[in-house]
């Protein structure tokens, strides 16, 4: 629902956190510990060595052959994304959600297969890849919520509010669904629409960076720069490393020089 360089970074933070989800989807380790041990291990090493993670991990498939597990191919996958090769990464993750057994796995590794692709650029594939995953497990918000992201970045702006109305009817305490559609529905021209979702966000979250940053632009086409200021201000202040804040520094400076 923004630029694609802020899309991108909350692509990549969004398989950052998956990555612990779906590891709790792998084998336990009551079951087959030293397989559970492998993975943590192959995870842990694709933060810090993405390249010796994927060695490990191909050597594992290479050795299982047609057996490969999920979890071998989930951290080749992982490590992929990690050495920013995405379209191999998204295509890895595709291939195992074709191959996992469980409906849940299937659909999260969809999801991560998306993420992958809105990083390579590609998200026609990542909006084919996140419907499939929306008719595996259409009571997913989530999943919504990526879906729309997905059509927001092909400009499809009333489908990505539709797809959000869907997530916030299936969870309506999702901060993110108020935030994207209200991001959606600016792009519509709906800004009395986009101001409610923003005040329900920030009821929820009073410091939520991305609100506050969307919040900011609203008070902008306003003509409110002071608001506007206080707003992006407030998005540096309480997240500073963020994505959103990078984004209020820009549109702070371009104020500043705009009151020239």
């Amino acid at each position: 629902m923004r630029a694609s360089r802020t899309s991108a970074v909350l692509a990549a933070t969004m398989i950052a956190l998956r990555v612990g989800a779906l590891a709790a989807a792998q084998p336990s380790p009551a079951a087959d510990v030293a397989a559970a041990r492998w993975y943590r291990q192959c995870m842990q090493l694709t933060d810090t060595e993405p390249q010796k993670a994927l060695d490990r991990a191909e050597a594992k498939a290479k050795a299982q052959g047609d057996a490969e597990d999920v979890a071998a191919g989930h951290c080749a996958a992982v490590a992929l994304v990690r050495l920013e090769r995405f379209a191999a990464g998204a295509s890895r993750f595709e291939e195992l959600a074709g191959k996992a057994d469980r409906v849940d796995l299937r659909a999260a590794l969809l999801d991560q297969a998306a993420d992958a692709w809105l990083l390579a650029g590609n998200a026609e594939r990542a909006l084919k890849v996140l419907t499939a995953a929306v008719e595996i497990a259409p009571k997913d918000a989530d999943l919504r919520i990526d879906k729309a992201q997905a059509e927001a970045e092909l400009g499809r702006y009333g489908d990505a509010a539709g797809e959000l109305d869907s997530a916030i009817a299936l969870d309506p305490g999702l901060v993110d669904a108020y935030v994207f559609r209200a991001s959606a529905r600016r792009r519509l021209n709906q800004m009395e629409g986009a101001a409610a979702d923003l005040e329900k966000a920030l009821t929820l979250d009073p410091r939520h960076p991305e609100a506050l940053l969307e919040r900011g632009v609203l008070r902008q086409l306003d003509g409110d720069r002071s608001g506007a200021r206080a707003d992006w201000d407030l998005v540096v202040a309480v997240a500073p490393d963020s994505a959103a804040a990078q984004a209020a520094r820009v549109n702070l400076s371009a104020l500043a020089q705009g009151s020239r």
